[in-house]
C-alpha cells in the first residue's frame, strides 16, 4: 500500500466527501482507496492551536477550504509555510472570494470548485503528491487503547523504513522495548509495511501509561532531553514579546509538552519533561495569544 496524507481545514460536509470516515478524538480520519492507493485525510475537530499544528504536522500536502479572509485562514497558512508543508486553497466558484484569495499571494495553489465532481478531481489530484518519508525506521503513534482479546492496540503512521510483526522494538520517550504482536492497515494483517501507511499495531510488553500521544516506535536510538535549543525563526505577525521566563508550548510531531523560554540567545527552552525530537523542526506555540498562536520555530 502507498499512502499521501493530506491535512484539512474547512466544513464538515467537504470533509465527508474526500473519503470513509474512520475513528475519531479530536482528530477526524477519512480514507480514499484507489488500487495500492490511499488518500488519508485529517481533519481537527476542535480550534485548539495544539490539534491545528499536529493536522499540519501529519500532513504532506495542506488544504484549506476558504470561506472568507479572517485572522485563522492566516494562521493555517502562517503555520502551513511554518513547517514546509505544501499548501493549497481551496475556493468556491465565487468570483469576489476568489479575487481575494489571489490577492494574498500565498504562494500556495488555488483550486476552486462548484460540483462534487471537483472535489473527485481533487481527490485524484492529492494523491499524486509525493509524501514526505524518513530514513529511520519509525511509527508516530496518536491514539491508543485496549481491545478485548487482543489487548493493548495502538494506531499511528509509518513515518519511515518499514515495520514487521514478531519483532522487537524501542518505544519513546522513556524508552523501552516493546514487542510488535500483530499489524493491520485497513482492517488488512500484513507481516510487514512500509512507510507512509497509517497502521494498527497490537503491542506486547506495554500498558497504556507507557505512552503519549506522539509516542515513536523505532530500531534506532534517540536522545531524550528536557532542554531545546537551536536557531530561531520568529512567525511572520506574532505580535506579543518574547522574552525570557514566557510560559509557552512546544510542538514537535505529536509531541506537545509544556516549557519556559531561558535563553533568547541561544533560543533555549526548558521543557515540564523529558522527550525526543525526531523532526529537525520545533514549533513554538502561544494558546493564550490573542492574536497570533504561533511564537515560530527552532531548528537544529
Amino acid at each position: 500500500m502507498n499512502n499521501v496524507n493530506c491535512g484539512f481545514f474547512g466544513t464538515k460536509e467537504t470533509f465527508k466527501m474526500l473519503g470513509t470516515g474512520a475513528a475519531e478524538s479530536d482528530l477526524a480520519f477519512n480514507h480514499y482507496t484507489k488500487g495500492d492507493m490511499v488518500l488519508t485525510t485529517i481533519m481537527p475537530l476542535n480550534n485548539k492551536i495544539q490539534t491545528i499544528t499536529a493536522v499540519i504536522h501529519l500532513s504532506d500536502i495542506v488544504v484549506i477550504e476558504v470561506a472568507a479572509i479572517s485572522k485563522e485562514l492566516g494562521e493555517l497558512i502562517i503555520g502551513t509555510k511554518l513547517l514546509e508543508r505544501k499548501g493549497l486553497l481551496l475556493v468556491k466558484n465565487d468570483p469576489l472570494l476568489l479575487d481575494q484569495v489571489n490577492k494574498l499571494n500565498t504562494g500556495f495553489e488555488i483550486i476552486h470548485y462548484s460540483s462534487t465532481q471537483d472535489l473527485v478531481t481533487l481527490k485524484e489530484r492529492l494523491m499524486t503528491e509525493k509524501p514526505k518519508i524518513l530514513d529511520k525506521t519509525m511509527v508516530e503513534i496518536d491514539t491508543y487503547f485496549n481491545v478485548k482479546g487482543v489487548g493493548l492496540v495502538v494506531l499511528g503512521f509509518v513515518t519511515g523504513g518499514e515495520i514487521k510483526a514478531r519483532m522487537q522494538y524501542s518505544l519513546y520517550p522513556n524508552k523501552r522495548l516493546v514487542n510488535i504482536k500483530s499489524i493491520q492497515c485497513m482492517d488488512v494483517d500484513y507481516k510487514v509495511l512500509n512507510a507512509k501507511n497509517r497502521v494498527g499495531l497490537a503491542l506486547a510488553n506495554c500498558t497504556p501509561e507507557d505512552l503519549v500521544r506522539g509516542s515513536i516506535i523505532t530500531d534506532s536510538t534517540l536522545e531524550e532531553s528536557d532542554i531545546i535549543s537551536g536557531t530561531f525563526s520568529k512567525a511572520e505577525y506574532f505580535k506579543d514579546e518574547i522574552k525570557t521566563g514566557m510560559n509557552i508550548m512546544i510542538a514537535n510531531g505529536l509531541r506537545i509538552i509544556n516549557g519556559e523560554i531561558t535563553s533568547l540567545n541561544p533560543f533555549t527552552v526548558k521543557l515540564g519533561k523529558k522527550t525526543v525530537f525526531p523532526e529537525d523542526k520545533t514549533l513554538i506555540l502561544y494558546p493564550e495569544s490573542k492574536g497570533l498562536r504561533l511564537v515560530g520555530v527552532i531548528k537544529k
